[in-house]
């Protein structure tokens, strides 16, 4: 995933399967709509069910929402908002906002597999500015939050995950 989705799109080229891989997801963009970023002590996207709990996007908010949002905001959530789209724009977006810095999928799963050992680890950080401010904020999330249970951040992994089985594209990619 690290790639933009480069590799499972290759695999499905060489099966015959045409098409960019779609999934749909919470759009936390969408979901903070209106609010100050400044003021979001962390928000992430979800989207994932676990024990049991579907736990859809989760917000801690630090300004007081002026009364008009609040209406707009309580009147539009049915649910959390939805959007289907390419597997390269879904792992662009931001699944996480921590003290009003984005943190796109990409950097998500990026950050387990390089600081929390997923793949490997590594103290020093070389990475680009936005990986680095990304990973920072990843690391203050580990301590601030739990969700059902879990650690958020590999809560939010674990939403990346289910998002990515249920897309058609890769149902299919698997039964083949």
């Amino acid at each position: 995933m690290i790639d933009d989705g480069g590799l499972l799109n290759r695999y499905r080229s060489e099966l015959g399967l045409r098409g960019p891989v779609m999934v749909t997801s919470p759009d936390l963009d969408r979901f903070l709509d209106g609010l100050a970023m400044k003021a979001v002590q962390f928000a992430v996207a979800g989207g994932a069910t676990h024990g049991g709990a579907e736990v859809g996007p989760v917000l801690r908010y630090a300004g007081v929402m002026p009364a008009e949002l609040i209406r707009r905001r309580h009147a539009s959530h049915r649910g959390p908002p939805e959007v289907t789209w390419a597997l390269t724009r879904y792992l662009r977006e931001p699944c996480a906002v921590v003290d009003g810095s984005r943190i796109s999928r990409q950097h998500l799963i990026q950050y387990i597999s390089n600081k929390m050992g997923g793949v490997h680890w590594d103290p020093h950080r070389t990475d680009t500015k936005a990986r680095e401010a990304a990973f920072v904020a990843l690391d203050s999330l580990t301590t601030r939050a739990s969700l059902v249970g879990k650690n958020p951040v590999y809560f939010e992994l674990l939403a990346v995950g289910q998002c990515l089985v249920k897309s058609p594209q890769v149902t299919t990619l698997l039964d083949e």
